[in-house]
């Protein structure tokens, strides 16, 4: 785990992508897979013209409001720089996370193991840039 007094010091995207780095690591993925994850569903669920984007509905809305609920607690507890209760935080963001992936993975009839490297492909440029530029400045 990273000082906490240097990760407070960085901006939100870079603490926040950080926080869902750890969470992802925790359930054996990345994040190009997670975000690859739900550009694939945003492409399979959008509508028939490109402003139609994909909305997260029922259980997989669910998941991802918890899962972001439990980033945003995280980040708040930082500033309290306390490591155990972060990490039993991340521990916990971990398993939301793992419901959600479950809950999308079965939406866009995806199995981890066999399509890791199909899913990452879905990835937009953006994203990755993103990702990118916020894990540089740790």
């Amino acid at each position: 785990m990273m000082d906490l007094k240097k990760l407070n010091s960085l901006p939100v995207i870079t603490r926040r992508m950080y926080l869902i780095k750890n969470t992802c690591e925790l359930t054996n993925i990345d994040l190009e897979y997670l975000f690859g994850l739900m550009d694939l569903y945003n492409r399979k669920n959008s509508g028939k013209w490109f402003w139609q984007k994909a909305v997260f509905t029922g259980m997989i809305k669910e998941n991802y409001d918890n899962f972001n609920t439990a980033i945003d607690k995280i980040l708040k507890c930082l500033k309290q720089a306390d490591d155990k209760e972060i990490e039993k935080q991340i521990k916990s963001a971990a398993g939301i996370l793992e419901k959600f992936l479950t809950s999308i993975e079965y939406n866009c009839n995806v199995r981890r193991k066999n399509d890791f490297k199909y899913v990452k492909g879905f990835l937009s440029k953006n994203l990755k840039d993103l990702i990118d530029d916020s894990m540089s400045r740790l």
